[in-house]
């Protein structure tokens, strides 16, 4: 079985692409965010986290704090969320009736229990998954009045509803309630495709204090059973096991195989009884299956069943799941227990089958939360609730726009009343302006020479950062002097021949370098040559003789290492001259 494109869904708008599933069939709740992509599932992110103890489950307060510590860890903002139950608070049953429609059966179940369960159930919620039957083109073709084997869920009344309040609380939407058997078929059917009509499969879940035995047949599941023995019973007497004295290594795992085939001979023999039942109901073998579970971990424990002659393997969801998840997110979810991914992935299969009973519409789906949805949908379309809301809107709309009036005319009179004394005081504030545009304009006359003054600075750090992207290894500079000379020039009055000209003040900049030369002549040629190359000497120098060399000594010893030898010698750097103020 695979999931469907997307036109298979457009019949159920409501259901998205995403779903959240907490497991809580085990004594470790895990929870997942998955995704469906096309016709796969993708496996988003993944935590878990050991359950609350039995007595603060039945808290939909302390629930929600678990709750509430799954969503945090999957970093999700998805809120259809599916909750998966154990056999402890959920069974399943099969019965015969003629094929009636879901909500017809359902009703039947909650009136007449004893008619198809042989027995009362009167604390009990149910819901029940009818197959469809094919017609000759393998469409869907109910026959009223015609036997089907019906699949009944049946769980204990009131934890849909506690459940449900402790997810609202927790941020999520509850849309599912799914026993854990039902979540382990679709598993099973995802992983195995198209099975054909001969061929059976055995489901054996090992849950917390029950596990469960399920037949799948036709695509269907169409027997199921429970068996009271769960892992915390096994786990007790498979740890007994391992402590063995025995100080051959050959003898010491042969005595463990022995004790743990003897603490696996009750639930094999309550399987193989449960698969000769099926056979003789059927008429087919079964020939292979899938187990889960905390101990489906152990591959010591599925060769010992199939020693004891239960044909089963475990189920890996890796076939039918995409991985976008990675083992570092999983750690860095902030899991208290150490998860290993590959490890842990078969014990999502529950989680992940049950997350196909929402996505996809033709798999197996029982949801105990009916009740709660059908009782929700009542109340939404209550005509007197309708009809109370509609008169309680109305007396709203009435009330507020009385008071939208009353609004209005309060600040009606507050506007008129500012803008006669806004008016008085206008003549007063038109005064006020003249001055202040007055005083502005003496400010910005005396701005004018301060700006002129702050364009016209000689920025020092430019020319020394210019400078050291000249230095070499062979130059060590021992002096450096910038020398800004002003000569100020008066004012020329106009003439007859000469045109009028202000006062004005020239600046004349020159950066004189002092340096040692510790290789030959050519090492001070490159040495000019690399300033006057450089973009600012480049750019900011005069054009004609930028670099001067003034003078060069006689090489000479370096009086603080007698090793070496220098030329002490000089260059100028000569800036132009330029007129303060009118550049």
């Amino acid at each position: 079985m695979t999931l469907k494109v997307l036109s298979k869904f457009a019949r159920r708008p409501e259901r998205r692409d995403e779903v959240v599933v907490i497991d809580l069939s085990t004594p470790i709740t895990r929870a997942v965010h998955l995704r469906r992509k096309g016709d796969r599932l993708t496996l988003v992110n993944c935590c878990s986290q050991k359950a609350p103890p039995p007595e603060e489950t039945r808290s939909p307060k302390e629930l929600a704090k678990h709750f509430k510590w799954l969503r945090h860890s999957l970093g999700t903002k998805i809120r259809e969320t599916v909750i998966v139950i154990g056999m402890e608070d959920s069974m399943l049953r099969n019965v015969e009736s003629p094929l009636k429609d879901r909500g017809e059966m359902r009703h039947a179940l909650r009136v007449n229990a004893r008619q198809f369960l042989k027995e009362d159930m009167p604390d009990s919620v149910f819901d029940c998954f009818i197959p469809p039957v094919k017609n000759g083109e393998g469409a869907s073709s109910p026959k009223a009045g015609k036997p089907s084997n019906v699949l009944v869920g049946i769980g204990k009344q009131g934890l849909p509803a506690r459940l449900n309040h402790a997810a609202k609380l927790a941020g999520f939407h509850l849309v599912q309630i799914v026993p854990a058997q039902v979540g382990l078929a679709n598993a099973a059917l995802l992983a195995r495709g198209k099975m054909s009509e001969d061929e059976a499969l055995v489901l054996l879940h090992f849950g917390a204090n029950t596990s469960t035995v399920s037949f799948l047949s036709n695509g269907k599941l169409t027997l199921t059973r429970a068996i009271g023995i769960g892992g915390a019973h096994l786990s007790k007497g498979l740890a007994e096991a391992h402590n063995v004295s025995v100080e051959d290594e050959k003898s010491r795992i042969s005595a463990i195989q022995d004790k743990v085939q003897s603490v696996l001979e009750p639930v094999a023999t309550e399987v193989r009884a449960a698969i000769d039942y099926f056979d003789h109901l059927e008429g087919k073998p079964v020939m292979s299956g899938y187990v889960t579970g905390e101990l489906a971990q152990s591959s010591l424990i599925i060769e010992t069943l199939k020693g004891l002659e239960i044909p089963c393997q475990r189920l890996d969801p890796t076939g039918f799941l995409s991985m976008e998840v990675s083992a570092e997110n999983v750690a860095a979810a902030g899991n208290p227990l150490n998860v290993d991914l590959d490890a842990d992935l078969p014990q999502l299969n529950v989680a992940v089958g049950a997350a196909v009973g929402w996505l996809n519409p033709e798999a197996i789906e029982i949801n105990l939360l009916v009740d709660e949805i059908e009782a929700a949908e009542l109340r939404r379309k209550d005509p007197v609730r309708w009809t109370a809301r509609l008169g309680a809107g109305v007396a709203l709309v009435l009330l507020a726009w009385t008071g939208w009036l009353f609004l209005q005319s309060v600040l009606a009179t507050t506007h008129l009343r500012r803008a006669q004394a806004d008016w008085k005081s206008l003549e007063k504030s038109h005064h006020e302006a003249l001055a202040i545009f007055k005083k502005v304009g003496e400010i910005d006359h005396t701005l004018n020479p301060l700006q002129h003054h702050a364009t016209n600075r000689f920025l020092w750090t430019l020319p020394l950062d210019a400078l050291q992207l000249v230095m070499s290894d062979e130059i060590q500079v021992v002096g450096l002097k910038i020398e800004q000379t002003l000569a100020q020039v008066d004012a020329i009055k106009a003439s007859k021949t000469v045109r009028a000209q202000p006062a004005q003040t020239k600046e004349q900049i020159l950066m004189t370098i002092t340096a040692k030369n510790f290789a030959d002549n050519q090492a001070e040629d490159k040495f000019i040559e690399r300033i006057t190359s450089l973009p600012y000497f480049k750019n900011n120098l005069r054009k004609k003789e930028p670099v001067l060399l003034k003078n060069r000594l006689l090489r000479q010893v370096d009086p603080l290492d007698p090793t070496k030898v220098f030329t002490l010698f000089t260059i100028e750097c000569v800036y132009p001259e330029r007129v303060l103020g009118h550049e």
